[in-house]
């Protein structure tokens, strides 16, 4: 077990580096819809509604708040989304 964040993908981010071996996809987000809808799919809550960290709940509801057309393309996203 650790303490804090043990990824980039648990902070909300795409990683910051690119893989060329083939092993894991790149995916380039250029525009900040893009970026914001990534975090948001990131620190969305459990179909029960809680947050894997509870600093998610407030970085998920600031970013719907502020982004509120990202926050509905990622609601769309997950609803078309085969479970």
């Amino acid at each position: 077990m650790t303490d804090g964040l043990a990824s980039w993908v648990e902070a909300g981010f795409a990683p910051p580096v690119r893989y060329d071996d083939g092993r894991a996809p790149a995916v380039d987000r250029d525009r900040i819809d893009d970026i914001v809808m990534g975090a948001l799919l990131a620190t969305r809550p459990d179909p029960l509604g809680r947050f894997p960290i509870p600093d998610f709940e407030i970085l998920h509801r600031n970013l719907a708040a502020a982004y509120p057309r990202c926050a509905e393309a990622a609601n769309r996203s997950l609803e078309e989304t085969p479970v």
